[in-house]
């Protein structure tokens, strides 16, 4: 059994299963929610929906898709479902959303740079630019001794090896070269 954070949005593998309020409408889930080969895991519930909609709009299905919520105490982090994502056969390259605060990417950043993820990593950080010391939107997105900061989890994430995009419109076209590089 895993248990996910008690604030989170949802989880759904398409076609398959939905928990939780992820995709909202029937009719809005199955226009974002495409079956397919990406694992998409995010810390924002409205935003996961927004990447995989993203993907859909490029023909890109997801494997499965969740928020893991953005609060300081989390069920499952992106550092432990990264290694579930590894074992999935069905997924062949993650996407990773984030945000400022916590160290959640970072760590992320640390299981790649070990080796318990290889498949290919594409990750957006929310929140490049904005001042330290600020809190923003979500309970846990404050930055603090030099880690948190959106720059501080772009050059961990970087140097593990992910390819880290800029804009949101930028994922889906990293996805699809990162697909192609695997033959999927």
């Amino acid at each position: 059994m895993r248990i996910l954070c008690p604030g989170y949005f949802g989880i759904i593998s398409p076609g398959k299963a939905v928990a939780g309020w992820i995709g909202g409408s029937v009719e809005l889930a199955e226009e974002s929610f495409l079956p397919g080969p990406v694992g998409v895991m995010s810390r924002s519930g409205g935003m996961t929906t927004t990447v995989c909609w993203f993907l859909a709009r490029e023909g890109i299905g997801v494997s499965t898709a969740l928020h893991i919520g953005a609060e300081p105490i989390v069920g499952l982090s992106f550092p432990e479902l990264l290694p579930l994502f590894e074992e999935d056969p069905e997924t062949k390259v993650v996407v990773l959303y984030g945000e400022i605060g916590t160290v959640a990417e970072e760590e992320a950043a640390e299981v790649v740079r070990a080796g318990g993820f290889t498949k290919p990593l594409v990750a957006y950080v929310a929140g490049l630019g904005l001042q330290p010391g600020v809190r923003y939107s979500h309970a846990s997105a404050i930055i603090s001794r030099g880690r948190g900061s959106a720059e501080s989890k772009i050059r961990a994430l970087e140097e593990a090896g992910a390819i880290v995009v800029r804009k949101l419109q930028d994922i889906a076209p990293a996805v699809r070269r990162a697909l192609e590089e695997v033959g999927a």
